[in-house]
């Protein structure tokens, strides 16, 4: 068979096996076998073939085909660009933070209360303190819940599309919302 030598992803390479044993053995229209597999023909390329299909035009429906995937290659490139900066601006903010709350803190208020001893502290010192104070006793604590969260989430994404169309819709407001005043 073609596809033994020509394609390396061994998915790609099973399902066209499937897609041609489809058309000759099983008698199957092209758009029919590749709407069986969702996951490595999206929609819109299932739907430009079968629209292709009745005139016969398959060099058409392929070109077709080949500009909606470049767009959608184009598209994810472009989105995982964008979000590099804020990814590591996040994770920069994050890292200061905890080395704040860990490490700055704690010697700040050794320094305080030397200078001060027995004299009451004002409520956003007082405040501070308790954060720097759960921060230093509690952090693995906070990193097992963020992975886990983390780590929950993507699983969900991965085994229910509703969870994932929830998320998405809810990760595309959120700008929205920090811009609202």
């Amino acid at each position: 068979l073609y596809w033994d030598s020509s394609t390396e992803n061994q998915t790609l390479k099973a399902t066209l096996i499937q897609v041609e044993r489809d058309l000759s053995e099983g008698g199957m229209k092209l758009s029919e076998s590749m709407a069986r597999f969702p996951k490595v023909f999206p929609t819109p390329v299932v739907s430009s073939i079968e629209a292709q299909e009745g005139a016969g035009d398959f060099a058409k429906a392929f070109e077709h085909c080949e500009e909606y995937l470049k767009w959608v290659d184009r598209l994810k490139r472009q989105v995982t660009k964008a979000l590099r900066y804020p990814m590591i601006l996040f994770a920069v903010i994050f890292v200061v933070t905890i080395v704040m709350m860990a490490v700055v803190v704690p010697k700040i208020i050794v320094s305080i209360t030397l200078m001060n001893p027995g004299s009451a502290l004002p409520f956003a010192t007082r405040s501070l303190m308790g954060v720097s104070d759960f921060f230093v006793n509690f952090w693995f604590h906070m990193v097992a819940i963020v992975v886990g969260s983390i780590s929950i989430v993507t699983l969900l994404r991965r085994l229910s599309r509703e969870f994932q169309f929830k998320t998405d819709a809810i990760a595309l407001k959120l700008p929205y919302l920090f811009l609202q005043r």
